[in-house]
């Protein structure tokens, strides 16, 4: 069922009381005998909200599929001639399969989600080609983050393959263990527990290998690799 809404208001010309003109504002709604797919949570329990309220909202596995559906520059997402909104849209989907990985439902993601994303570009974003990206990732990051938060290109180019590397086997029907090993894995090389001679030798070490192992892989040519960080 579709109901219609309009609104009149009178433009006055040259201080006058006389209206002489008029603007029309139409609100249409869509009725769907649909069941809404939302669950209670407060303020505590909310990704990036602090609050003793209670509030209706997305499970984050329905959450994260919508969220990725903005990604698809090419068909249902957010076009290019948008980047800035583009941008916004992709720290979402960044932060959330970051942080709140272990809440997520294969299988529901998988069932929500029905678009390609195009994640190639974000990927890309680290070997200092891309200047228009890079310059809206800036903008975002100083209008919208706190400076202690890394939203820069080399976490955005290893955040999208990461979220590459979570589509590719959703949508082939596997599991998400892999990505969790991974994770895992970058976390083990910020190697925590080295310090000072130590460690720079070890980051060398594991740069060279690395380097040689990835390159092959990578949208990174190997001597932009050879200068990021591990």
């Amino acid at each position: 069922m579709k109901f219609r809404i309009v609104w009149y208001r009178g433009l006055n010309k040259g201080g006058s009381d006389e209206q002489s003109e008029f603007q029309e504002i139409k609100i249409e709604f869509i009725q769907e005998d649909r069941k809404a797919e939302y669950i209670k949570k407060t303020g505590n329990d909310i990704f990036a909200v602090s609050s003793s309220f209670e509030y209706q909202v997305l499970p984050i596995s329905n959450l994260f599929a919508d969220k990725l559906t903005t990604l698809g520059c090419n068909t249902i997402g957010v076009q290019n001639d948008r980047m800035d909104e583009q941008v916004k849209q992709f720290y979402d989907v960044m932060m959330i399969s970051r942080y709140c990985y272990d809440d997520l439902d294969f299988e529901n993601v998988r069932a929500k989600y029905l678009a390609r994303a195009q994640l190639d570009r974000y990927a890309a974003v680290d070997d200092g080609e891309d200047a228009e990206l890079k310059k809206h990732i800036a903008d975002f990051k100083g209008l919208y983050l706190n400076s202690r938060i890394e939203y820069a290109p080399q976490s955005v180019s290893c955040a999208a393959l990461r979220i590459k590397m979570m589509y590719s086997l959703m949508m082939n029907g596997h599991n998400w263990d892999s990505v969790k090993s991974a994770m895992q894995r970058e976390n083990t090389l910020e190697l925590a527990h080295l310090s000072g001679r130590e460690k720079g030798a070890m980051v060398k070490e594991l740069r060279t290998a690395l380097v040689e192992g990835f390159s092959q892989y990578s949208s990174t040519p190997a001597k932009i690799l050879k200068a990021k960080g591990l």
